[in-house]
């Protein structure tokens, strides 16, 4: 005789195993989607900071101005990046940005969110370098003092997330590499945990400031 109750039973359980199984995908599309509109919001910001860089050149005709070694608390391949914020360069038409800073640095602009947290612009050669940070390379293989020509990049920090650094890589390069391409990026292994800071070239500059 058929046992209904345990057939129901075994349906049920069948049931189940493929709901479990389609929430199980579900999730997973779900959290990949998610991650894929966070790559591209961010990919689109450092964009339109780019954007708003080339716009400043146009306008005023020079290069954001860059912090001289007279100011002892910054390093010199630093530029003023609030002045897409605020200037008084002549011919200055901004704000080229919709961001509200809150900090006090004049090198960047501090954002009030969990990442990343500041947008700095600074100058650096386009040849290879990324990758692992070390103290004693203290970024001078991305020097671009004397004849080598500078170029500007939009550098975004803090971001703890690798997997999600390497998408953003993917997204302008096509493929994972630190050292190369349009966006760097920068592990900090010496930081607990590890975070990174990625690099998106804008150009090269209107003068070097070598």
């Amino acid at each position: 005789m058929l046992n209904k109750g345990a057939m129901f039973g075994l349906d049920a359980r069948i049931a189940l195993a493929i709901f479990g199984a389609l929430s199980v995908i579900s999730g997973a599309a779900l959290y990949s989607a998610i991650q894929h509109a966070k790559v591209t919001a961010i990919a689109t910001e450092i964009t339109e900071v780019a954007k708003a860089v080339e716009q400043f050149m146009l306008d005023t005709g020079q290069d954001i101005p860059h912090i001289t070694e007279a100011d002892k608390s910054k390093t010199s391949d630093l530029l003023y990046t609030d002045h897409l914020i605020s200037s008084t360069v002549q011919g200055w038409k901004g704000p080229y940005l919709a961001f509200t800073d809150t900090g006090s640095n004049n090198d960047r602009i501090e954002i009030d969110r969990n990442e990343p947290k500041n947008i700095i612009i600074l100058r650096a050669s386009n040849k290879t370098w990324g990758g692992l940070h070390t103290v004693a390379a203290n970024f001078t293989d991305w020097s671009c003092a004397g004849a080598i020509k500078c170029h500007m990049y939009v550098l975004s920090e803090w971001y703890d997330n690798r997997a999600f650094v390497e998408a953003l890589d993917k997204y302008f390069d096509g493929v994972v590499d630190y050292n190369s391409g349009r966006l760097r990026v920068r592990e900090w292994d010496n930081l607990s945990p590890v975070k990174f800071t990625v690099y998106y070239e804008i150009g090269p500059m209107m003068g070097n400031y070598g």
